[in-house]
């Protein structure tokens, strides 16, 4: 950003504060001037028809000088909510990265580093566990596939008790890859037991990361905004310097002429 762009923005806010107190002035003259003379009543016909005249821009002036002058002091309340991020946005970027930009991430304690390391660990024991179980669910329904037992049913000779027993011999040549199944999943169970343990212990650490980039996601999000707000404001300080010059200049010769009319009534 403009290294002068928070001066450029001042410069016109006090030219428009300036400008509107100028208006302000010779507003409140006017009507000073229009006051007075109702009090004493006023003069001719074409005298009084003048000052209706007068008075109906009087009146014109007045309602643009009261809408113009909210406006102002809304440019003011947001010129200065976003003055202080300008100032910050015109250092060099590293500069306001090191000092005005919260850290990702506090230093971890020792006690979390600790539970961190073991978390890590644990997750990637569970992914293990996980392609082991995988891999072994794999073989055994590939190994129960490829065992072809109907030859020996037919020529089993007995009741269901030996059907049963055939079964119960078949599936034991299926036990080294059952086996290894109920260890995995009850390794599973216990490193997941593990690590709810040690998820509960980083809770507090994990708030705080959390509120840390929240609050640097806030303040990244602030300055964005102030800069994307900055091209507007100097756009409508302009536009209100402007419009108050010529406001200022109309109201003056509005001031001179009510005062001449009023000289030649008296």
């Amino acid at each position: 950003m403009n290294k002068d762009a928070v001066k450029r923005l001042s410069e016109l806010m006090s030219t428009l504060s300036s400008l509107y107190h100028d208006v302000d002035g010779n507003m409140a003259e006017v009507n000073r001037l229009f006051a007075q003379e109702e009090e004493r009543g006023t003069g001719g016909g074409k005298q009084s028809n003048v000052l209706k005249e007068l008075s109906r821009e009087a009146s014109k002036y007045s309602g643009c000088h009261k809408v113009a002058g909210e406006t102002n002091e809304a440019l003011g309340e947001s010129l200065r909510r976003h003055v202080g991020n300008l100032q910050i946005l015109m250092k060099p970027l590293d500069e306001v990265v090191r000092e005005h930009i919260p850290g990702g991430r506090p230093a971890l304690t020792a006690d979390n580093e600790e539970v961190v390391g073991r978390m890590k660990k644990l997750v990637g024991k569970v992914k293990e566990m996980k392609d082991q179980r995988v891999n072994l669910e794999a073989q055994l329904r590939d190994s129960l596939l490829a065992d072809d037992i109907t030859k020996r049913l037919v020529v089993v000779a007995g009741g269901e008790e030996e059907l049963e027993n055939v079964f119960a011999e078949e599936m034991k040549k299926h036990e080294g890859l059952t086996t290894l199944l109920d260890k995995n999943l009850a390794a599973q169970e216990n490193i997941i037991r593990a690590l709810t343990e040690a998820n509960a212990a980083y809770a507090d650490e994990r708030r705080a990361q959390e509120e840390s980039s929240k609050r640097r996601a806030e303040v990244i999000e602030d300055l964005i905004a102030s800069y994307e707000a900055y091209d507007d404001l100097l756009g409508k300080l302009n536009k209100g310097v402007d419009f108050y010059t010529k406001l200022d200049v109309n109201v003056g010769k509005l001031l001179n002429r009510l005062k001449a009319t009023l000289k030649v009534n008296s």
